[in-house]
């Protein structure tokens, strides 16, 4: 139910942005995107970790 609201206001909203709404799409896929990849190389350096709080961790106790 909730997905359908993107169709449901995306009309609406591109009139009020003057049609920007598919770029701010598009910087969010982007940004998640770019996490994603993120998360890929950490999980190659520290393959048992189990959540970013665990990536952190673990990257302190070589920093020390």
């Amino acid at each position: 139910m909730q997905l359908m609201t993107v169709f449901d206001t995306f009309g609406i909203i591109t009139d009020v942005t003057n049609g920007r709404v598919a770029g701010a799409y598009l910087v969010t896929t982007l940004v998640i995107l770019l996490a994603a990849w993120s998360y890929i190389q950490m999980v190659k350096v520290y393959p048992n970790a189990g959540s970013a709080y665990t990536f952190a961790q673990k990257k302190q106790s070589v920093r020390r």
